[in-house]
């Protein structure tokens, strides 16, 4: 059940008819270029049905969705928290906030280049790297947190 392409790669599960003739590894759908296969593109209505279909999508898009209203909700209260409680000045309750907004874009795209370039996620000792890095991370923000807090005596 292993057929080697010319190039020399391991095919796993195609059969190999007689022992001198090579089967190709390409669908009768794929366009073949040189020694790879390339699957024919698919429209936009069919990508879209496949990613309907798969459960781990909707459940990540949904899960991003309801985290992103939760922090806006979160920011309103925050601004709200800001200017009637704390008496702080508009402009200065709607800058931070909008400051909270440009960290965390700044982390989602960073983030995932400065944990890769820890070791990435393929490897335990990667992982583990990664979440030294996050607890570090999450200290120096508390600590943050804990110098506001004593700078505006609350």
């Amino acid at each position: 059940r292993v057929a080697v392409h010319n190039s020399g790669s391991a095919f796993i599960g195609r059969e190999v008819q007689g022992a001198s003739q090579r089967r190709s590894p390409c669908e009768e759908s794929d366009v073949t270029a040189g020694d790879m296969c390339v699957p024919p593109e698919k429209g936009l209505c069919t990508q879209a049905w496949e990613l309907v279909q798969n459960r781990l999508y909707l459940y990540t898009l949904l899960s991003l969705t309801a985290t992103f209203y939760f922090v806006s909700g979160m920011n309103f209260l925050w601004v709200r928290l800001l200017i009637v409680v704390w008496k702080f000045p508009k402009a200065l309750a709607v800058s931070s906030a909008m400051l909270v907004g440009l960290m965390m874009g700044l982390g989602s795209v960073c983030g995932p280049h400065i944990l890769d370039g820890q070791g990435g996620t393929r490897t335990c000792e990667g992982r583990r790297h990664g979440l030294q890095l996050i607890v570090r991370a999450f200290g120096v923000a508390a600590l943050a947190v804990v110098i506001c807090c004593a700078e505006l005596g609350v």
